[in-house]
């Protein structure tokens, strides 16, 4: 096949996507705002102009990318922006994957951006959203009784493994992997945190400290949040990691933290489930997707400190609890949302529109994983 995808390269889910199926002999060209380097992938960087028409004068220059490469097939990723870019390009089929905020942010600001995204999602002939729950949402904007398929990121299982030789037997090192936004809750965990009484903990001969890696616009904000609560030298700010360090971050933590107030997905709470890791996240959006309250991990309310904590202190007394969760969400997540198996479920829907193009709107609501 030759596949055009119009998405963000600087996306590691994006740059998996295409170098799987170039892997597998197809030819792909990626559409891009964000340069990248993609293995045997012909990235094709179109910048957008600044203002209210950037979107729409760069969508204009992806049409005429498209309608050069004359692809078999066009998948626009993200409802929104790269939506747009593909209801514009006016080649079929096309298929559009919600990714979460396009769906469950942008038409909530106003109604030109609820009608665009409407007129986005009636333009695909297939539909794809990263969870159930985000495919929910995404039916709200979508032409009636249309179907939606399930394509979850997945996760690299050989990257991310359990900490090699057990246990550090440090004391217990609670950590999350965020960017520091209101979105991601880090100000209900340093709440959570001094319920905990780190101080106390330590002096009892328990060890008690947070690692968070992250960067974003509440850091400050966060940092003189910890020093106002007295828990400053039990947090870590370890600041933005590249990916391929975050196995590494990940073990040295006995807990894994996602206590977001809006998730569509949850890829890091993924990849800590994916490397042995119990995580303990709100139940909210598409988390409860990756974390099975009470085997995999726990879940709380989302904003509430106190059951939060109430939920950390469970765990951080029983290490026998939480060595079994978290091989309960290793497995799990091997047998679900290994990467290679998500990718190659998008190739068979690929196939499958190509193969019934009369047909496209009424394919399975999910593939086969």
């Amino acid at each position: 096949m030759r596949l055009c995808l119009l998405a963000d390269a600087g996306s590691i889910h994006t740059r998996r996507w295409a170098e799987y199926f170039a892997d597998r002999g197809h030819e792909v060209h990626l559409l891009s705002m964000r340069p990248a380097r993609c293995r045997q992938v012909a990235v094709h960087r179109i910048q957008a102009p600044f203002g209210r028409g950037g979107y729409l004068a760069a969508a204009l220059v992806a049409r005429r990318w498209v309608r050069e490469l004359a692809p078999d097939l066009v998948h626009a990723h993200y409802a929104s922006s790269y939506g747009l870019w593909g209801a514009l390009c006016g080649r079929r089929p096309l298929l559009l994957s919600a990714w979460g905020t396009d769906v469950h942010d942008f038409p909530r600001r106003g109604p030109l951006q609820r009608r665009l995204l409407e007129w986005n999602l009636s333009r695909a002939d297939i539909l794809c959203a990263t969870s159930d729950w985000l495919a929910r949402e995404m039916a709200a904007y979508a032409p009636a009784g249309a179907p939606i398929h399930l394509t979850p990121f997945g996760v690299d299982t050989d990257l991310f493994q359990p900490r090699p030789g057990g246990s550090r037997g440090l004391g217990v090192v609670l950590g999350t992997a965020r960017t520091l936004d209101r979105t991601y809750g880090l100000d209900l965990l340093l709440e959570a945190l001094a319920l905990l009484d780190p101080a106390a903990a330590e002096r009892a001969g328990n060890p008690l400290s947070l690692w968070i890696a992250g960067d974003g616009p509440e850091r400050a904000a966060l940092q003189r949040q910890a020093s106002r609560l007295g828990i400053t030298p039990h947090v870590q700010f370890l600041g933005e990691l590249p990916h391929d360090r975050i196995p590494a971050f990940l073990w040295g933590l006995e807990l894994f933290v996602n206590p977001s107030r809006a998730e569509s997905f949850g890829v890091a709470a993924l990849e800590a489930a994916a490397s042995g890791l119990p995580v303990v996240a709100s139940r909210v959006g598409g988390l409860p997707e990756i974390v099975v309250d009470g085997e995999t991990g726990l879940l709380v309310p989302p904003a509430d400190p106190v059951g939060l904590a109430e939920a950390l202190a469970a765990l951080i007394r029983e290490p026998e609890r939480r060595w079994a969760l978290g091989k309960a969400a290793r497995a799990r997540t091997v047998a679900r949302y290994d990467w290679r198996a998500c990718a190659g479920a998008m190739e068979r829907l690929y196939e499958a529109v190509l193969a019934h193009p009369d047909n496209r709107s009424r394919h399975p609501r999910s593939v086969e994983r």
